[in-house]
């Protein structure tokens, strides 16, 4: 029988797996930072490696995190969302940045959105910083970044 603390880890771990917009293995900081409050669990996961936990109210799985919220959820017979099968997240690649700044220019009304030139330059600078989504169902259009 497992622990109240076990329990409560284990769910943490699935929660944030299931709640997850990237599945790109060896990058936890290009995922969706997952805000939690039980402090005595982040920190149980962190000193395990399935997290990383910066000190602040976000964190992120580590791939043996992951790995054993998939465990999990495969024993509770819980099914991973479509949304990784239908959208790829990916790091931006120069060719891409035209999609992007039509996307900000989409988004955002004129005096709020980023100018091309300064957008084209962020992502220049600062790739790491930005994940393109690309529809496979729609011949791997940009839908979002």
């Amino acid at each position: 029988m497992r622990t109240r603390e076990e329990a409560i880890d284990d769910m943490i771990l699935a929660l944030m797996y299931l709640t997850r917009f990237n599945d790109g293995e060896g990058r936890p900081f290009n995922e969706l930072a997952w805000k939690n409050y039980d402090f005595d669990a982040m920190d149980r996961l962190d000193k395990e490696d399935l997290i990383i936990n910066p000190k602040n109210k976000y964190a992120y799985l580590t791939e043996k995190g992951r790995e054993r919220a998939r465990r999990m959820l495969s024993e509770l017979d819980v099914k991973e969302p479509g949304i990784y099968k239908r959208f790829e997240f990916c790091e931006i690649k120069p060719e891409l940045s035209d999609e992007v700044v039509k996307i900000e220019q989409i988004c955002f009304p004129p005096n709020e959105a980023c100018t091309p030139e300064h957008m084209k330059a962020r992502i220049k600078v600062a790739p790491d910083l930005f994940l393109v989504i690309k529809d496979r169902e729609n011949d791997g259009k940009i839908v979002g970044f």
